[in-house]
């Protein structure tokens, strides 16, 4: 199996190839892989779904259905999906190589079409239709993949962030998991909405909602009643007679939309001219197939943290080639937009451990996505702190879609796992540390976007040390480390998208800012003193009005046995609506109740003056926290 080639939402797509014992050519495939990690329990259902599912999908046969091969065990955390790889890759890629007269692309279309009406009458709903999940083989035939994995995706779904997927989905989606707070059933209908935008891509060459840069701006034209625009494609490739089909397709109204049946006749139609509208029960040990590893064993490094000298050497050589390699054969873990592996370093006195990030998104071949990650490495090797995770560089992997980030590995773990296995965490610490890590970051202009105990590591002295600032914006069209988006349960309230009372209201949602990243801090500090997550907190960034005024957390759900009045008061300043009004983090850093005299503090970051430690609040013993010491605190840096 080789490095990943393709990504989802909650899987991962590598090449590998399969023996073939009557021909001399092995037979190269697609290997997907979910990413379950962490939870068991998901794991084991998750599994039972995948052989429940295999038995459906072995018995499909279409021409425009990709192929089921089988299941094959120990590749991942779950069993991993095998099927035919096709070297043309999607049909937008295919398209973009093989240039295409309008009437071959309604035949594509056409070929489309009956692959998802074949779906729906064998009772399967797609879910997640995408010009991505329409593959080209090897014959230059369209084949839909993906299908009947959209009730396994959402459950692995972290639903903290706008779906990669909505210029394709239906309306009634947003606003049914807006309502529901969860995922929505897919429905046929739905299917046929997600049609009508990829029929649209693929005869125009544009996405749809091409006018629109960010999903997050599609999601909210959608809403308002928005559709597609016609105003700068080519009516040579989308003519009157597809764009009344077209319109008919993406009705706002379910139950005005036709079957995909109907469909397919009318397409025809107009691209001939004329006016109109497996046999096998189990999954068999002979269908499990057996793909080797491809990665060689390699002993630990040394676990560096900062201030250690073979750091600036790393950074200093401006080049990692010949210098990385991968331990896992698999990622170790996984974020909301990444892939992490295990591997090892070498440097002039040794080797390190480091974790190897793949940013999980799909390289369109422009370069969009290459400058924007220059862009964010330049930035991020200027930054020096003790609270921060230090950037090694970038690691060029022949054989990967894009470069990898390098930064040290931390055996503790992220902050969330930390206060879980250790007896006695210093929290004092933690929160120190945090705070004197963000205070460096809001110094230098920086927004970190998406503050939570997962995006704070703790290395081998116990110090707490933020990663993962200006990530999201590297996969995003526009915008840098200035601005980010977020994750749900720790978002503030202005980057929420509220689903307005009447459709003439106005749809809006802000951008990240330093204010949001305090409220995120608050949240996380009260996750530090807890041991808990933050309570009655929403999953997903689609709130009706309702749950929308009732996000600040309560002082009734917390005990303050656990959480003193005085922390309370502070934190419940970070949740204020109004932005403005919350402190700084320098403010907040002058008034926290615990020592803070070694962290260095701008004094354009504090809009009042230093509180001297003979006034400070004591943090009460029974309050989760230590009184103050002076011997608390490695977390505060030089800067």
């Amino acid at each position: 199996m080789s490095f990943l080639f393709e990504f989802g939402a909650t899987a991962d797509i590598s090449l590998g190839s399969v023996k073939n014992s009557t021909k001399m050519k092995d037979r190269m495939v697609a290997i997907k892989i979910f990413r379950i990690h962490i939870d068991n329990n998901l794991l084991q259902l998750t599994i039972k779904e995948l052989y429940t599912e295999a038995k459906v999908w072995f018995k499909l046969e279409h021409p425009n259905i990709l192929p089921f091969l089988g299941l094959a065990l120990r590749l991942g955390p779950s069993p991993a999906l095998i099927t035919p790889y096709c070297h043309s890759s999607n049909i937008m890629r295919y398209l973009a190589n093989t240039p295409k007269t309008p009437q071959e692309r309604l035949i594509l279309a056409c070929g489309i079409g009956e692959g998802l009406s074949y779906l729906h009458a064998e009772g399967l709903v797609h879910g997640n239709l995408t010009t991505k999940k329409i593959l080209i083989d090897d014959n230059g035939t369209p084949v839909i993949s993906g299908y009947g994995l959209s009730n396994i995706s959402r459950k692995l779904s972290k639903k903290s962030a706008i779906t990669p997927s909505a210029r394709f989905t239906a309306p009634e989606c947003f606003v049914d998991e807006a309502i529901q707070e969860s995922p929505t059933q897919k429905t046929a209908v739905g299917d046929v909405y997600s049609f009508s935008m990829v029929v649209l891509e693929v005869m125009s060459g544009a996405q749809p909602f091409y006018h629109l840069n960010s999903e997050v701006g599609v999601m909210f034209n959608i809403l308002a009643g928005g559709r597609p625009s016609r105003s700068e494609l080519d009516p040579l490739m989308v003519s009157d007679r597809l764009w009344r089909l077209l319109n008919q397709l993406w009705s706002h109204q379910p139950a005005l939309r036709p079957d995909m049946d109907r469909v397919v006749q009318a397409l025809k139609s107009i691209q001939t001219g004329h006016e109109s509208l497996g046999d096998s029960d189990n999954v068999a040990d002979s269908d499990i197939l057996d793909v080797g590893p491809s990665v060689v064993d390699a002993e630990d490094g040394e676990e560096v943290c900062y201030g250690h000298p073979c750091i600036a050497e790393i950074v200093n050589s401006q080049s990692l080639k010949g210098r990385v390699f991968r331990i896992d054969q698999f990622p170790f873990a996984t974020g909301g937009n990444s892939n992490i592996y295990r591997g090892q370093l070498i440097h002039k006195a040794g080797k390190v451990q480091v974790a190897i990030k793949f940013i999980r998104v799909s390289n369109d071949g422009s370069g969009q996505l290459l400058r924007r990650l220059e862009r964010e490495t330049r930035v991020w090797s200027t930054l020096n702190h003790r609270n921060l995770l230090p950037f090694l560089g970038v690691w060029n992997e022949p054989v990967a879609p894009y470069p990898a980030l390098i930064a040290p590995l931390y055996k503790s773990g992220d902050l969330g796992q930390y206060l879980r296995e250790c007896s006695a965490p210093d929290k004092e610490k933690m929160i120190l540390g945090v705070a004197a890590g963000l205070e460096y970051l809001h110094r230098h202009g920086i927004v970190h976007g998406d503050l939570k105990v997962h995006n704070v590591l703790v290395d081998k002295y116990g110090a707490p040390c933020i990663c993962d600032f200006g990530i999201s914006k590297i996969i995003t069209f526009r915008g840098f480390t200035t601005a980010s988006v977020g994750t749900a349960p720790y978002m503030a309230p202005e980057l929420f998208v509220v689903l307005p009372e009447t459709s003439n209201e106005n749809l809006d949602r802000s951008s990240t800012t330093t204010s949001s990243d305090i409220y995120s801090f608050g949240l996380l500090v009260l996750e530090i003193v807890t041991n808990r997550p933050p309570k009655h907190r929403p999953s997903q960034p689609i709130l009706t009005a309702k749950v929308y005024n009732d996000l600040r957390p309560r002082r009734s759900d917390y005990d303050s046995d656990v959480v003193s009045s005085e922390l309370w008061d502070l934190l419940d300043a970070c949740w204020e609506p109004d932005p403005s009004l919350r402190p700084t983090i320098g403010d907040l850093i002058l008034r926290m109740p615990i020592n803070t005299s070694e962290i260095r503090i701008t004094a354009q970051f504090a809009k009042i003056p230093a509180l001297s430690p003979a006034v400070q609040s004591p943090m009460c013993d029974n309050s989760g926290l230590r009184k103050t010491s002076s011997k608390s605190t490695c977390c505060s840096a030089t800067c």
